[in-house]
């Protein structure tokens, strides 16, 4: 079975059998969701096919999902995702046929990982001032340590112009589609976390981040985000904490990495990336924290169940046919 359907070339069986009974708990998640991710449209099916090389073999179907993410949604300027051909029933705003999940004025937020926009920083040293002294190395800790310089020693209006240019190269830079897609939940599910920390803001929304990153928060309504999708597993490529989620619901669920006691989910979309202006920055109540790498439930198979649990709620039987519980 390849994503909730059987109709597909035959080296899929062999090679997602070999994952799911295999001792790699990355292969063996992605195998269970590349088999049971049933928002994946046909035609993307197809289009993964074409890039799954030859000899089909494991490592060609892993780097064919790789390939996938980078060549048909990071770098496309209107990626898989917001393709109504290609992804109509995931699409939750902006569908031509007015269709919709999420009201406008519903407030959303997105996690950004500063640490993680360094090649668009060493872009930018050299066209805005503001950031002329930031490392040419890519080493998290000197990274880290520049912003450390700014949040510490930086009074809030100076803080708040330099997210405002960060914000305005990141519009400005060429490539900045390699972000894409922007991940995102809503501010009123992000709310019990907000003064936890930034690992906790992480973990809530599937991620796990090393410690000493920056992170800061991002909220704007659901009309500034334009058109928006449920996620699949094409969307999050190589990425064993994504968590798909069947089309019977109205949006993705981040699985919670949390140690912590978890008791209920949040909802997940993606979009294209957009202009942003600082004022984000600022609706978010300024919200800006270091990771300290507080650890995750790091029991695989445990985390997962306990996921497929929330998932399941009050749609259990749903839940449990669309993806039996084989962990």
């Amino acid at each position: 079975m390849l994503f909730g359907r059987n109709s597909h070339p035959p080296e899929y069986d062999s090679i997602l059998e070999s994952w799911t009974n295999g001792a790699e708990e990355i292969h063996h998640s992605i195998a269970v969701n590349l088999r049971c991710d049933s928002r994946t449209s046909p035609d993307r099916a197809n289009l993964l096919d074409i890039l799954f090389d030859h000899p089909r073999n494991g490592d060609s179907l892993m780097n064919g999902v790789k390939e996938y993410k980078k060549k048909r949604v990071q770098v496309q300027r209107e990626p898989d995702f917001v393709v109504e051909a290609l992804n109509h029933d995931n699409i939750v705003v902006g569908r031509s046929d007015g269709g919709t999940y999420l009201d406008k004025d519903v407030w959303l937020v997105n996690v950004l990982d500063l640490n993680g926009l360094h090649r668009l920083l060493q872009w930018a040293k050299y066209r805005y001032p503001e950031f002329a002294s930031f490392p040419q190395s890519e080493s998290d800790v000197e990274i880290s340590a520049w912003w450390k310089s700014r949040f510490e020693g930086f009074a809030q209006s100076e803080i708040d112009h330099l997210i405002g240019t960060l914000l305005a190269a990141l519009t400005e830079y060429v490539p900045a589609s390699q972000y894409q897609p922007t991940w995102v939940t809503t501010w009123k599910a992000m709310e019990p976390f907000l003064n936890k920390g930034a690992d906790r803001w992480a973990h809530a929304v599937g991620v796990e981040k090393d410690a000493g990153r920056w992170l800061l928060l991002l909220r704007y309504p659901v009309r500034q985000a334009g058109r928006m999708a449920a996620p699949t597993q094409l969307d999050s490529g190589w990425y064993q904490h994504f968590f798909p989620t069947p089309p019977e619901l109205e949006s993705g669920h981040p699985m919670d990495l949390s140690s912590g006691a978890v008791e209920e989910l949040i909802p997940e979309y993606i979009h294209c990336q957009i202009d942003f202006k600082g004022s984000e920055f600022e609706d978010a109540g300024r919200r800006y924290g270091q990771t300290k790498g507080e650890p995750l439930f790091d029991d695989c198979p445990a985390r997962r169940s306990r996921h497929h649990k929330l998932l399941g709620g009050a749609h259990n039987a749903l839940i449990n046919k669309w993806m039996p519980e084989v962990w």
